[in-house]
């Protein structure tokens, strides 16, 4: 956070100098100390350690020009960014081994003030390294929400609450 005095930058010795904020910055008036203080403009609209597949935010997501989603699944964190529509997609786990790799991904849905997380769909390629064998690939799973969301973020308001 940066603070700008008000006495000598915004004023001047003699007039008035228009200082304006530009796109994802946002000027907030600290009166009690005589300054602006410069900050992201970013507002946190959910956040709790354990999360939940479904969370209400305390304003709509619209009022936004995009949000930021963080999942956790296990020991994995995942975060993803959302423009200002419905849905996004987060990779909510990676795993590999001496003769397999796999990826998992669940869809992000929002709705106004609720986000949740949508169906998870897991995909595992096995192989072989010590022969010439083609890789297999096998649908590892498509099913319930993988992981809880434990964060979301509004950036760049664009409307008011």
């Amino acid at each position: 956070m940066t603070a700008v005095n008000l006495n000598r930058a915004i004023r001047g010795p003699v007039t008035a100098v228009p200082i304006v904020a530009g796109k994802g910055v946002r000027l907030v008036a600290d009166t009690e100390n005589n300054r602006w203080v410069v900050e992201a403009d970013e507002t946190e609209l959910y956040s709790n350690a354990t999360g939940d597949t479904s969370v209400i935010l305390s304003e709509s997501a619209a009022n936004f020009e995009r949000i930021a989603v963080w999942v956790v699944r296990e020991d994995y964190t995942a975060y993803t960014e959302i423009m200002n529509g419905t849905k996004g997609i987060v990779y909510t786990s990676y795993g590999h081994g001496q003769t397999w790799m796999g990826i998992s991904c669940a869809e992000i849905e929002v709705n106004g003030t609720s986000v949740s997380i949508g169906t998870a769909n897991g995909f595992q390629i096995s192989f072989n390294i010590s022969s010439q064998d083609a890789p297999t690939f096998r649908y590892a799973h498509k099913g319930a929400a993988y992981g809880t969301i434990v964060r979301v973020i509004g950036i760049n308001r664009i409307a008011s609450n």
